[in-house]
């Protein structure tokens, strides 16, 4: 099955999986896994709009006085971006 488990259409559907509360529950973070993409949503739930797009999220999350956000990803041309 060239599907690999994304349905009829591998190029146009997604998949959503591990949602996240930041900053006591302004925010929303969820992962989107499309056939070649793997990305980082943030949706800020007041403005109930998506804010922030990332590519290839390792590992991602706030400091302990909720002041900053942050992240870690890998690219396969460049390395590692923080």
């Amino acid at each position: 099955d060239p599907s690999f488990g994304f349905g009829n259409n591998v190029f146009e559907e997604a998949k959503y999986f591990n949602p996240k509360f930041l900053y006591e529950g302004k925010y929303l973070t969820y992962e989107t896994v499309k056939y070649d993409f793997h990305g980082l949503k943030i949706y800020d739930i007041e403005e109930n709009k998506v804010i922030k797009e990332l590519n290839s999220p390792i590992f991602y999350g706030t400091t302990n006085d909720n002041k900053y956000f942050y992240y870690c990803a890998s690219s396969a041309m460049h390395g590692v971006n923080n």
